[in-house]
């Protein structure tokens, strides 16, 4: 059916992508560039939101159901200061640790039930074994997921946190990253009150 098949081309999407003319798609605030094609499915990145709304939707799928929102850029939400929600749809499984920088009023993130790479655990966004973002507006203590083994460039840039436990599985990165040119500064700007490893 079209489940499988999306599920199918979301897992090869990376060897599906073809050199298309840039065709976008304008719906809800949000601007959508079509990446891949494959098998009567069309697979689309978020490059810009210009709506206004506190509750911004990352939706499974655009106009029709073979149409899946799977990527999104960089600096989408950048100055978008009323976003206090952004529950993500069920086939997004790209998109990298600077998407969620901006959304300084974010409380907690939710994932659609079905999502093979995002998971949220009490409001804080995972992809697969890495903590992606932490909400910035949340508050109080946090105890990593058990099985996590990294944590995003900036997951937890501009958080607040009273106690936050780190399992022995996370390994933390200070290193230069893969071209050189900037340190990974996963607790770069947070204020955390107390740190338990392992």
């Amino acid at each position: 059916g079209l489940m499988a098949g999306l599920m199918v081309a979301t897992s090869v999407i990376g060897l599906a992508s073809t050199a298309l003319a840039a065709e976008t798609v304008e719906k809800d605030g949000f601007t959508y560039e079509l990446i891949a094609e494959s098998g009567g499915a069309k697979y689309y990145k978020i490059i810009e939101y210009t709506g206004s709304d506190a509750e911004v939707v990352i939706p499974d799928t655009i106009n029709a159901a073979t149409e899946a929102v799977v990527d999104i850029g960089p600096d989408v939400f950048e100055g978008h200061d009323e976003i206090t929600k952004l529950p993500i749809g069920k086939y997004m499984t790209r998109g990298n640790e600077f998407v969620f920088d901006d959304l300084v009023n974010v409380e907690e993130y939710e994932v659609a039930a079905g999502n093979t790479k995002y998971s949220a655990d009490d409001g804080v966004l995972y992809r697969e074994d890495m903590l992606l973002a932490y909400p910035k507006a949340k508050s109080g203590d946090y105890t990593i997921k058990a099985g996590t083994t990294s944590i995003g460039n900036r997951a937890f840039f501009d958080t607040n946190i009273d106690t936050l436990t780190i399992p022995e599985s996370v390994n933390i990165n200070n290193e230069l990253n893969g071209s050189g040119d900037k340190f990974i500064y996963s607790f770069l700007g947070a204020k955390v009150g107390m740190y338990n490893y392992g």
